[in-house]
């Protein structure tokens, strides 16, 4: 209903919010959802029918659904200046009259549809109209050019009108459509000439004996405010209740505001006055009305700034109730807001300006309480929509699915999912863990619960998150194993299980015995868009499935797999000869039905044919029409060789907000612009940049070298590095290895393989409709041992990019020496005087072993690395944890340094202080981690912030550091133990961080 006035320009682009939570002090006991969808929109009003209508840039009238369809769109309104025939070329007319070229009010009518106000083309004349349930445009008139617009229940509307005039005065007049017009002013309708007050109305309101609440501020001295910027006072809070012909019957300002005390003083959060009321809704008991704005809080200072806030009058205008809502003020808006369970809430709106202009939204009690509690309408959540443009929240409404919906003065107009109250617990048992005696790696199982999140506790078991069924016992409990109680809690029900670790140890099952197959991890829901193929070489469904199975001899896994609910225009695709060793199944095609699909995927071995594995994911079909579409694809970034400028890009995804980060150019953003530094630029060894791009929690990453793409900037073929293949003679192969080259959308790849493995060939198809990376996988089954260096090249739009791989076959059909044992970790190999360290292993199952030390290398095929110059000659280096991971299964080694080195601990150059570093404040309650360093003054430090997959999360760097530094480590949305690396070039530490 406010009125939100924007220079438009023909062709703007809706840019959608970022749906990512801001950092905040608080841990609120609630959350504001998601949003659920984002559309241009310049208004917003909702019908009656709960539906929402805006008013776009171009300028139409468009309704939509509660699911973000499109229910109907006007085109042009007609005004009501007849121009056919008047203008020397074509007019832009509707039916002849100049069509309203900007919308800037809109509210719901009684007969389903709305009443708006814009303005004319051409004659900027202020256009009174409507438009009904189904799309047709009303009767239309000239208005002064109004402030707030309210449909009334006979069916009229009811316009709120500010102006100036010659001589200066204000005047504040209300006028019913067709019926009445009544100038209002403070403390008299009547004022005397001349008159240098100002009474400014800012929102009206039907009340429930057929009258009418204005509410605004009062100025005497005449003065407009900015309610956005206000940072000063003279102003107050004014309300005023009309009967239905617009007569005053009460009026007041909002100052001297009773505030109630205790034993401790004056209540926290009580309010001196209102500076001024911007949006008034209903009272959530029914008695009376509640107004929010900006108000004055008891202060030591002279005068406090102002603060968002909120107050409720009675009927008859009497003080009821007040708090700040302890947030910088900004115009502030209101609306009834009812949780799944009935519980009654105020949903509020205002603007963050601690990044720009972000819209924020709280939810606030409403419970009876006494004047002098401290959870009197207290804020139980608060999120920031953070937007890559600033956009001022100008209203905030309630949809017809409960959920909150709102509009900024960034042309966006954001839904935010509806909450549901959980379903009930229905047989939610802990079931006995998947525990790996030599590894430590445990996971918790479940079975019934009602769907939505579990989180787990257990002594002595590292994980994640609360919520990562997955996790490492502790070495320590590993030596004296017990019995642990593990438990589990979903929609406030829990249920435990103790697990006795040493009984599971002693009577391990037989690593000979075969073991059904296991979902190895969750298979993510996909969005395609129809018309438009699979993207890459299919979607590999079957990569989510394992069989345990090992040390079996004359053992094939004879996969079998029933797939049902796909789209239609999908369909499976495998080789059985493949099935016979590993789960190589994709799913291919081309939608042609749009829709929301559930796949249900059921997996069975030969050995466990009555003892399958089932698991559900959805598959989202949706029209070309809208944005999105696809899986989420990270492409070949835009980059400037000159200036260092780069812009990530992707493909496909679900349309929401995608995040990036490039260790060494950002850490977690919606921003895709970025500048590299000065060596990331120029220095000759810096390093490929991995970009990762995450949507929806969904990862997806790039990896681009800067030195490759400024030596041939115009080849448009792009190939990331392919690690190396290991197999055994025998075993099936599915690699594929198409979706390490990419380019832009093409119709005609060019693929080619050489030098590959007897029995492994290639399989390659062809797009009709284009792909960003070919359709390319090897396949087979490696029949000959050997080492094959293989040279994969690929073409398209002209250009081509080649690359060499190692692909190692090794034994036979009947291997002489084959591993055996479970995977270990030995010591490594280690050059004192160059740093080249071997990582070394025995047993295993002949399966590729990837590699990791934090410190390092991240996760790696490669056992052969190098430990930094500055590891080599700390004297304060701390061991580092080697770990191997095999088929899921992780083992570790801590390994010394030093005393692989025969360094003594101290030496002549150890520095007089000692680095030192504090979390102020651990466990982590907020979205970042305070740290205080010292001990390191003039010289160079660097933070690492890594989980404990060695990922690294965020890294800052300190040029030369003082005394005593603090720096804030943004921590995001995650739980769990984390690790801060803080380092010099002779000290490092390390420091656990613990997000509950």
């Amino acid at each position: 209903m406010k009125k939100n006035y924007t220079q438009l320009v023909k062709g703007v682009l809706l840019t959608l919010l970022s749906l990512g939570l801001v950092s905040s002090p608080v841990a609120w006991a609630q959350s504001i959802p998601d949003a659920q969808w984002a559309r241009l929109g310049l208004t917003m009003s909702v019908t009656t029918d709960g539906n929402i209508v805006t008013s776009d840039a171009f300028p139409k009238v468009v309704k939509y659904d509660l699911q973000g369809n499109k229910l109907f769109e006007t085109g042009w309104l007609a005004g009501t200046s007849y121009l056919a025939g008047k203008l020397p070329i074509n007019c832009p007319c509707v039916g002849g009259y100049a069509y309203i070229a900007g919308i800037g009010l809109t509210a719901p009518s009684t007969d389903g549809g709305i009443v708006l106000e814009g303005s004319e083309y051409g004659s900027s004349f202020p256009i009174f109209t409507s438009v009904d349930a189904s799309g047709q445009q009303g009767g239309r008139n000239n208005n002064p050019a109004n402030d707030d617009l309210i449909g009334t229940p006979d069916g009229g509307a009811l316009l709120l009108n500010n102006s100036t005039n010659l001589d200066g005065s204000h005047v504040l007049t209300v006028q019913k459509s067709g019926a009445w017009t009544k100038q209002i002013a403070y403390p008299d309708p009547n004022l005397p000439t001349p008159n240098n007050s100002l009474t400014k109305g800012e929102a009206v309101i039907n009340t429930p004996d057929g009258g009418f609440l204005v509410v605004g501020y009062y100025n005497a001295t005449g003065d407009e405010k900015d309610l956005n910027n206000l940072n000063s006072v003279g102003t107050l809070g004014w309300v005023a209740k009309l009967d239905g012909n617009g007569n005053v019957v009460w009026q007041k300002l909002l100052n001297n505001l009773p505030m109630a005390g205790g034993f401790n003083g004056i209540a926290p959060g009580s309010l001196l006055e209102f500076l001024a009321v911007t949006d008034v809704t209903l009272a959530a008991d029914g008695n009376g009305y509640a107004l929010a704005g900006l108000g004055l809080i008891p202060s030591a200072m002279a005068v406090a700034p102002p603060v968002s806030a909120i107050l409720e009058l009675d009927g008859n205008g009497n003080f009821k109730r007040a708090r700040s809502l302890g947030l910088a003020g900004t115009k502030t808006f209101i609306t009834p807001y009812t949780d799944p369970d009935g519980t009654k809430y105020y949903a509020v709106g205002n603007t963050s300006k601690e990044n720009g202009a972000d819209p924020r939204i709280l939810k606030v009690s409403t419970a009876s309480l006494a004047l002098n509690d401290p959870n009197l309408l207290k804020v139980v959540a608060l999120r920031t929509f953070d937007g890559p443009s600033d956009g001022f929240l100008t209203d905030i409404a309630t949809a017809g699915d409960g959920s909150i919906v709102f509009v900024t003065t960034a042309i966006q107009l954001v839904k935010l999912n509806a909450e549901t109250a959980p379903q009930p617990i229905s047989n939610f048992t802990l079931l006995a863990p998947t525990y790996n005696c030599q590894t430590g790696a445990i996971t918790f199982n479940t079975s019934g619960g009602n769907g939505t999140p579990i989180t787990y506790s257990a002594p002595g078991i590292t994980r994640a998150s609360a919520t990562d069924n997955f996790g490492i016992v502790e070495q320590g409990l590993r030596n004296d194993p017990k019995v642990i109680q593990i438990t589990a809690t979903q929609s406030g029900v829990s249920v435990v299980y103790n697990f006795d670790l040493k009984a599971a140890c002693n009577n391990p099952p037989n690593p000979s015995t075969p073991q059904p197959p296991i979902l190895n991890r969750p298979i993510p829901d996909q969005f395609l868009t129809i018309g438009q193929s699979v993207p890459g070489s299919g979607f590999p469904v079957g990569s989510y499935f394992t069989d345990p199975t090992v040390n079996v001899p004359n053992y094939m896994s004879n996969w079998a797999f029933n797939i049902t609910g796909l789209p239609d225009g999908l369909y499976v695709f495998y080789r059985p000869n493949d099935l016979q060793f590993i789960p190589a199944i994709i799913i291919l095609g081309t939608p042609t039905t749009i829709g929301v699909f559930t796949v249900t995927v059921t997996a069975s071995t030969g050995a466990f044919r009555s003892n399958p594995v089932t698991t559900t994911f959805k598959i989202t079909v949706s029209n070309t029409s809208q944005p999105g579409g696809g899986t989420l694809t990270v492409l070949k970034p835009t980059y400037n060789c000159q200036t260092g400028a780069i812009h990530f890009n992707t493909s496909g995804g679900d349309s929401s907000p995608i995040e990036f980060q490039v260790p060494g150019i950002t850490s977690w953003t919606t921003n895709p612009d970025h500048i590299l530094d000065q060596c990331a630029r120029t220095c000759a060894d810096t390093p490929p940049f991995m970009i990762s791009a995450r949507q929806n929690g969904q990862v997806v990453t790039y990896s681009w070298s800067r030195q490759n793409h400024c030596a041939s900037p115009s080849n448009p073929v792009s190939v990331g590095t392919i690690p190396d293949l290991t197999v055994a003679v025998g075993q099936g192969v599915y690699f594929p290895i198409g979706t390490y080259f990419s380019s832009s959308l093409t119709t005609s790849w060019g693929v080619n393989a050489s030098n590959l493995p007897p029995g492994v060939s290639t399989f390659f198809r062809q797009e009709g409709s284009g792909s960003t990376i070919p359709t390319w996988v090897l396949v087979g089954t490696a029949n000959t041992a050997g080492v094959y260096i293989v040279t994969a090249s690929a073409s398209a739009n002209g250009g081509s990019a080649s690359t060499t791989f190692k692909f190692t076959v090794t034994g036979d059909s009947n291997p002489p020496n084959p591993p055996t044992g479970p995977l270990t970790l030995l010591a490594p190999t280690y050059d004192c005087g160059t740093g080249a360290i071997h990582f070394n292993t025995s047993g295993g199952n002949s399966t590729p072993i990837e590699f990791q030390a934090i410190g390092i290398t991240g996760w790696t095929t490669n056992p052969d690395q190098f430990v930094d110059k500055d590891s080599r000659t700390a004297n304060d280096v701390q061991p580092f944890t080697l770990m191997a991971r095999q088929n899921g299964q992780v083992v570790t080694y801590v390994w010394n340094l030093k005393e692989a080195c025969g360094r003594a601990r101290l030496s002549a150059e150890e520095p007089t202080a000692v680095l030192q570093v504090r979390a102020l404040g651990n466990p982590i309650e907020g979205k970042s981690a305070e740290i205080e360093i010292s001990g390191a003054s003039g010289q160079a430090v660097q933070l690492d912030l890594i989980d404990l997959q060695g990922r690294t999360l965020h890294q800052h760097h300190i040029d030369q550091a003082g005394l005593q530094e603090r720096v804030s480590v943004p921590i995001g949305n995650g739980k769990g133990l984390l690790l801060l690396n803080v380092s010099t070039s002779s000290q490092r530490q390390q420091v656990k961080l613990l997000k509950p």
